[in-house]
């Protein structure tokens, strides 16, 4: 059947499909919740820390869904030139704090609903300038993201290093009866021994 994206797919400004679910082959559903890449995703109702969540749907599966607890908003384009933009403003402090404050619920189960959603106000930039501060957003997050991916490798690579040099250890491919921890100096620098 087709992938349903549902609330637990929704993080702030992404989607993630670790754990996708799917509708069975045959059962229908409303065409208008078909997702169509652009589209703004806004999550209604979760815990009072993730209800809110905003993503733009990107293409991310073929054909895919969207659940009731997920509302897709179109914007007035006289306003806004940029799902992008509105992307990052929901999911900025303001945005969230916002959210935050139209938010009905616990702290368990938080709803926010389109009437509340619809009467929020925002002072909006020209839409030449909500473009330009998406692209430049994206492209400083493509930068931060590279960095991360970069030092997650590494992470990944030192952790496999380490489990190496225990198992070396731990069979006797390595003799460590000898070793002792090198001794410091006041200043915490290692000495040569």
């Amino acid at each position: 059947g087709l992938p349903l994206i549902k609330m637990g797919n929704l993080e702030r400004g992404r989607i993630k499909l670790k754990k996708v679910e799917y509708l069975p082959v045959n059962e229908a559903y409303e065409k208008d919740h078909l997702l169509n890449d652009g589209d703004f995703l806004f999550n209604t109702r979760n815990s009072l820390d993730l209800v809110g969540k905003v993503s733009i749907w990107r293409g991310e599966l073929k054909k895919s869904l969207y659940n009731s607890n997920i509302l897709k908003i179109s914007f007035i384009e006289k306003f806004v030139g940029s799902t992008t933009f509105m992307n990052y403003l929901f999911n900025s402090d303001l945005g969230l704090s916002l959210l935050r404050i139209i938010a009905k619920g616990t702290t368990n189960v938080a709803a926010i609903y389109y009437k509340e959603l619809k009467a929020l106000v925002f002072a909006m930039p020209p839409i030449k300038e909500q473009v330009k501060i998406a692209n430049f957003l994206d492209n400083e997050t493509a930068k931060n993201e590279n960095l991360i991916q970069k030092a997650e490798l590494a992470i990944n690579l030192m952790q496999e290093r380490r489990t190496a040099l225990i198992f070396a250890a731990v069979t006797g491919k390595i003799d460590v009866r000898n070793w002792q921890p090198p001794a410091e100096n006041p200043n915490n620098q290692e000495v040569a021994a």
